[in-house]
């Protein structure tokens, strides 16, 4: 129920709904205007807001009451409005009086002459800061210069300390690559499905076994003489695997390792090690430091040995054999050399290869076939098997000289997409290759990441040798701003790397994992917040002397917009974080701007302080009066008059009342007082 005080004539107006249910509102009712006992209208709109008009024939000391109904989904509100009407207040008239004219006064008149008098205190503060306004604005400004320095070698201070901490960083890792937990492997069990049955295929041993059974039907054959029975002993076949890596970023190395996983996982009896261009040094988890081949014949003499590479270093370089080291090789009776060179690129070195071991292409089909010639009593030539195998990699990827137009002969638009999509991120990493097809894939439709895709890609040695060409990789990256792909592909990159463990504060790696991130995201176009604190702290880095991703680097660097044109070329490396306008200003210049934004104000601000006269100034009987306007001078010719009334100098009252004539009217308030 709500209470108001109305007059006739007037109209109320008032919100019903509680504050927030105005947006909850159906409907109000009544929706269109209905008279009341009375015969005055009320109504409430859509909003809740109600309006009660009262007539001016409205009665009054009378209370009037209305309903309205507030409809919510939860119910009604009923709300009563008393309208108590009342008559309305008379007003009372305005008065209105000639400034400029003195009011009459009733005897005895006074003759204060406070309000002419000068304030002499006002007038010493208005005559001090007159006197000392530019010493105090100048000693502001360079109090504001002050506390702006004071504050950028401060900042300086505290870049400094991060720098120092950034420089101190020398634990390991010394190299870090993105990496997944949840890698889909699917594409290298489908590769390794049709090799597990002959990967597990039984050899014949050597030594043989006492066949009980058998020897006891042929001795009860022979009336009881002994005659003693052996059968062949099968065991399965250990294989040793040796997988030429140029480094921790090989992707043919790693496509191979995959797959040695993969049989390691359905207990295939295989070891696995790794060597960089010469087997006589190996590597793996166990033997970090390297481990000797004449070892690795000693531990697995009875092995099938399967050497993954080129095989370039098996031979000497002064005569194009077989180095005279490789007579360890001949100790394995059952050898092979998996080459990922393409068919067309085999020459001298592969028919040189072929006289040391079995030759056949880095293929699934290669390394059946050469399971196949382990098992065999009559193993077939090598010329057989190379014809039987259908998989083996074209020619190799020529560069004549444009790039796009090279891979767009060699692969797919799909395949180019993604070869792009790993030109994003500065060094060629496994899993983020991975990664980047499964995306791609999933654009196109058509799966990329399988054993004979990364085969593939792999023709193109930057894979190989983990990092791409520049040049290469500013084309790939424009290719990718063409096809609207590098937003997609950087935020790709940023859900790997926010499920992925960064590298410890502490370690070499951190500096290149963290730089390489704030490019990425700095790239994706963040809030002005977020790239200001990126911005800051890409720069704490740069400084520190860390090396960032120089291609990025170029594509932060945004166009040139009218400031920077102003600010030229030469001056750049002076008014921008490390020379480039995509790092933001340096701290030096926003502070000036600020100083400047501040010091021009203050230079230019008058404080509301009035002189203490602006009219007349003159001297009364030892005062110092000020005469504003004409009414002040006319206050001053009374008090004369009142003067010279009292002294009886009636030529002298005659006189100021002449003066005054030329001021006011002869019927005004100053004739009538005097």
């Amino acid at each position: 129920t709500l209470r108001q005080l109305l007059s006739p004539g007037d109209t109320l107006r008032l919100s019903l709904p509680p504050a927030g249910d105005t947006a909850t509102l159906l409907r109000a009712e009544p929706a269109t205007p209905v008279a009341d006992t009375l015969g005055n209208p009320f109504f409430v709109d859509s909003t809740g807001r109600a309006t009660y008009i009262a007539t001016p024939n409205s009665p009054v000391n009378v209370t009037d009451t209305v309903l309205a109904q507030l409809h919510y989904h939860r119910g009604v509100d009923s709300v009563f409005i008393l309208v108590d009407l009342v008559a309305a207040p008379e007003s009372e008239p305005l008065v209105t009086a000639d400034p400029n004219l003195l009011e009459p006064q009733s005897l005895p008149y006074s003759e204060d002459i406070g309000p002419l008098l000068i304030d002499a205190q006002r007038e010493a503060r208005y005559e001090w800061f007159r006197r000392y306004e530019w010493p105090l604005k100048i000693l502001l400004a360079l109090l504001l210069a002050g506390l702006a320095w004071a504050f950028l070698r401060w900042r300086q201070y505290r870049r400094a300390q991060v720098v120092a901490e950034i420089q101190r960083a020398d634990r390991a890792p010394y190299v870090w690559n993105p990496t997944t937990a949840d890698q889909n492997d699917q594409w290298v069990r489908e590769a390794a499905g049709p090799l597990l049955n002959r990967f597990r295929g039984r050899a014949p041993d050597e030594r043989r076994l006492l066949d009980l059974p058998g020897t006891i039907r042929t001795t009860s054959r022979r009336a009881g003489r002994i005659q003693l029975v052996y059968k062949q002993r099968t065991l399965p076949p250990d294989y040793l695997l040796l997988i030429d890596r140029y480094g921790s970023n090989d992707h043919r190395a790693r496509l191979y390792d995959a797959l040695y996983r993969t049989l390691l996982a359905a207990e295939v009896p295989v070891s696995r090690y790794f060597f960089n261009g010469d087997p006589r040094l190996c590597f793996s988890e166990a033997f970090p430091r390297g481990i000797s081949l004449v070892e690795l014949l000693h531990r697995h003499a009875e092995a099938r040995l399967l050497l993954v590479g080129e095989g370039e270093r098996l031979l000497s370089p002064a005569t194009g054999r077989p180095a005279p080291w490789t007579q360890l090789l001949a100790r394995w009776t059952q050898r092979a050399l998996l080459s990922p060179r393409p068919r067309s690129a085999w020459g001298p070195q592969e028919r040189a290869l072929s006289q040391l071991l079995l030759l056949l292409p880095a293929s699934p089909q290669g390394l059946g076939l050469a399971l196949e010639a382990f098992l065999a009593d009559e193993p077939p030539t090598q010329a057989e098997l190379l014809e039987q195998v259908g998989d083996a990699l074209p020619e190799p990827v020529h560069f004549r000289g444009d790039l796009l137009r090279d891979l767009r002969d060699a692969y797919s638009p799909a395949m180019i997409d993604w070869i792009a999509a790993c030109a994003v991120w500065p060094k060629l990493s496994w899993e983020l290759t991975l990664h980047l097809g499964e995306m791609i894939g999933d654009r196109t439709g058509s799966p990329l990441v399988t054993f004979d895709g990364l085969r593939s890609l792999n023709r193109l040695p930057w894979f190989s040798q983990g990092e791409m060409p520049r040049r290469a990789r500013e084309q790939l990256l424009d290719y990718l701003a063409e096809r609207d792909l590098e937003q997609p592909v950087r935020s790709a990159i940023r859900t790997l790397l926010s499920g992925t463990p960064p590298p410890p504060a502490d370690s070499v790696a951190y500096a290149d994992y963290r730089m390489n991130v704030i490019l990425n995201e700095l790239l994706l176009g963040p809030d002005p917040a977020t790239r200001r604190r990126l911005e800051r702290e890409f720069a704490n880095y740069l400084a520190a002397g860390k090396q960032p991703d120089v291609v990025a680097l170029r594509l932060l660097d945004r166009p040139a917009t009218r400031l920077d044109t102003l600010v030229g070329n030469r001056l750049k490396k002076y008014a921008f974080r490390q020379g480039l306008p995509g790092l933001g200003w340096r701290t030096a210049w926003p502070l000036l701007l600020a100083w400047l934004l501040l010091v021009v104000p203050l230079l230019l601000f008058q404080p509301d302080l009035e002189p203490p006269c602006t009219g007349e100034r003159l001297r009364y009987e030892g005062q110092e009066l000020c005469l504003e306007d004409e009414a002040d001078r006319l206050l001053l010719l009374r008090i004369q008059a009142a003067a010279a009334v009292r002294e009886q100098a009636h030529d002298r009252v005659d006189s100021l009342r002449r003066v005054a004539a030329a001021i006011a009217p002869r019927d005004s308030a100053f004739f009538l007082n005097t």
